[in-house]
């Protein structure tokens, strides 16, 4: 069944009319488990990179996602190794609201079959993650592949049973104005297989030139408008939502830190020896009583004393890094995080101030943070961006506010650079200044709890820092989430 109408199509390509200016620009998110990803593509580039290839003589094109992985322009994507339907609506709950596709390129379910996951049932669950996207990004055109085979017989008679039943799923959200349509992977037999369930690049290949086709009927059916700028992506309801205790605690709370481990968009929980800097890690999966944490026991041995450590991104790769700060001068050593491993990139910074002047956070917003040294009477900040090869002084960029023991910095609107804010030592209330004008934005939260138990971390994923208040004595963690401050 052609769920979108075929259309003779004329494209540009390269030498042609500047296709960015006759098409809307692709905000695309590739959303899946291990097939989206990458896995049996020789680059990990999954159908990414030829799917990448094919729309740039054509389009704009933006991949997004807090993954990433594969050799291509753009690496971003939504695929997570070993996933079932669920479990990918729970990375999308946050992904999809922080990122705003206008083309969501979704092949789920292989898990689901693999592992003989109530099968039955699998197109509802299909059918309410393609609901749930659709909340979260209304004018997003969902496209719907049909799972590629399989060479275990019985994995491939729930796969055809699957498949089957998916046009039905696509035909009633289209056939209710949803822009929603099936891309047919047919095409793909078991000689386009690697392995058991994962495509080689012949393949991904030929899942590329389906999701092409998609993308195109789209186009011309005039279901992808322009993406959302990101005023309306980060738009919010002022104020902050309670969630309450979201975490039992692992430790005393001088010893938790939060910092995003595996580079999904939500920080996670981390627990620091004083002594040796050895990190224990727990997952956020949406705290307790929304999808808990998952222990990952010790992820790192440790370099140094924990009053030297701190966690921040300086590659920008969305996964933040172990950075030790010498505490006379501000030189920085840095660990690179693979998530499989620290990879030492050795001293990074000779270091501008002594140590405990020096923050890292995100100056400009490339994802890379950047070096920031507080006056410690004025709270006024000078500047080296991370330019990923070597550090541009900006000098001066702030006059200060506050001292500096009550200066924090993190990002209140989602526009990806830290914003200034001051700490109550009290109350925990939080005056704001948004960057780059540092537009004043007065008291933003009235406090919860005295200042050093307040930290300020992305608890779902939204692109917001949240409030977090944690137990001196148990690490246990009180959440409010932030839906743009009062």
């Amino acid at each position: 069944m052609a769920l979108l109408v075929a259309a003779t199509v004329v494209v540009p390509g390269p030498g042609k009319a500047d296709a960015a200016t006759a098409f809307p620009a692709l905000r695309i998110m590739p959303m899946g488990d291990s097939i989206t990803y990458g896995v049996g593509s020789s680059t990990s580039s999954s159908y990414r990179a030829d799917l990448w290839n094919l729309l740039r003589g054509e389009f704009a094109v933006d991949y997004v996602g807090a993954q990433r992985s594969g050799q291509l322009p753009d690496a971003d994507h939504e695929g997570y190794s070993g996933r079932v339907i669920t479990e990918v609506a729970g990375y999308a709950a946050s992904a999809v609201p922080r990122y705003r596709p206008n083309v969501i390129t979704l092949h789920v379910g292989t898990n689901d079959m693999n592992r003989n996951v109530n099968v039955a049932d699998a197109p509802a669950r299909l059918g309410g993650l393609i609901d749930q996207l659709l909340a979260a990004a209304p004018d997003a055109t969902i496209l719907v592949a049909t799972l590629v085979p399989a060479n275990d017989p019985a994995v491939q008679a729930r796969i055809d049973a699957y498949n089957a039943r998916i046009p039905g799923v696509v035909e009633q959200r289209r056939a209710a104005g949803k822009h929603v349509g099936l891309v047919d992977m047919s095409a793909l037999t078991t000689a386009d297989l690697i392995d058991t369930l994962h495509p080689n690049d012949a393949g991904y290949r030929k899942m590329a030139a389906a999701f092409h086709d998609g993308v195109l009927r789209a186009v011309f059916a005039g279901w992808v408008g322009s993406p959302v700028p990101d005023s309306v992506r980060c738009a919010a309801k002022l104020g902050w939502n309670s969630r309450g205790r979201v975490a039992s605690g692992a430790a005393p709370g001088a010893k938790v830190r939060f910092a995003d481990y595996n580079g999904d968009g939500r920080d996670d929980y981390l627990v620091l020896d004083p002594a040796t800097g050895a990190v224990d890690a727990w997952q956020n999966n949406g705290g307790d009583g929304s999808g808990g944490w998952i222990s990952l026991g010790r992820v790192a041995s440790g370099a140094a004393p924990g009053d030297r450590v701190r966690f921040a991104d300086f590659d920008g790769d969305r996964r933040d890094d172990y950075w030790v700060l010498d505490p006379a001068n501000g030189a920085v050593q840095v660990w690179r995080n693979t998530t499989s491993g620290w990879v030492s990139l050795g001293q990074v910074a000779s270091g501008a101030a002594p140590g405990d002047r020096v923050r890292f956070a995100d100056w400009d917003g490339d994802g890379r943070d950047d070096y920031w040294v507080v006056e410690p009477t004025s709270g006024a900040v000078q500047v080296w961006r991370n330019t990923g090869s070597g550090w541009a002084a900006l000098g001066q960029v702030a006059s200060g506010a506050a001292p500096a023991d009550r200066v924090r910095f993190a990002d209140l609107n989602c526009d990806r650079r830290d914003d200034y804010l001051v700490l109550d030592p009290s109350s925990g209330s939080v005056g704001a200044w948004l960057n780059p004008t540092w537009t004043n934005r007065g008291r933003v939260a009235s406090g919860a709890a005295p200042g050093d138990r307040v930290r300020f971390a992305d608890f779902d994923g939204d692109g917001r820092d949240d409030y977090l208040v944690v137990d001196p004595t148990t690490g246990a963690l009180d959440l409010w989430l932030n839906s743009g401050g009062d």
